[in-house]
């Protein structure tokens, strides 16, 4: 090595050291912001059960569409929803007070929300709004998959003599 290149190493090694502070200084700004808001959007989420609305919303006109003789509707049921059949343990049609109804708890589908928007809200960045729209929508997707599927599941399983006939798959 020559003499400046001698001279070039130690500032280097400075310039990095110097680098590696300020990534551990937003590093642990991250941390500290993300134990704050982990707790409060967990609240939050709690406490506003409306949040799992668009996604029971979707899945039932989704189940609507593709069974149109099968499902009659939701029914809004304290914090769960009950997705309401025409069909009779009988394997009868029958009115929307006495068809088979599947009770969904929509906390147990939607749980990664909070952690999602705590994550976008300590998170650096200047576009933090429009990340947690479209992840909050990509959410609302996941959440109707897995609750569309939760009730397709329960019919076929546990009513399975009545469902299939009715919907068309036996």
């Amino acid at each position: 090595f020559s003499d400046l290149d001698a001279h070039r190493e130690p500032a280097e090694r400075h310039y990095r050291s110097a680098a590696m502070k300020n990534d551990n200084r937003v590093l642990w700004a991250f941390l500290a912001k993300l134990l704050v808001a982990l707790p409060a959007c967990y609240g939050l989420w709690y406490w506003v059960v409306s949040l799992s609305g668009p996604a029971v919303w979707v899945s039932a006109r989704l189940l609507e569409l593709l069974y149109p003789s099968v499902f009659a509707g939701i029914i809004p049921h304290g914090d769960d929803w009950i997705f309401a059949t025409r069909l009779q343990d009988g394997g009868d049609a029958a009115d929307e007070d006495t068809g088979i109804g599947i009770v969904v708890s929509p906390r147990g589908f939607d749980v990664g929300w909070p952690l999602l928007l705590a994550l976008l809200t300590a998170s650096p960045g200047s576009d933090r709004l429009t990340n947690i729209v479209i992840g909050s929508a990509g959410m609302v997707a996941v959440s109707c998959w897995g609750i569309t599927f939760y009730v397709l599941k329960a019919l076929s399983f546990n009513f399975s003599d009545v469902f299939l006939p009715a919907s068309g798959l036996h």
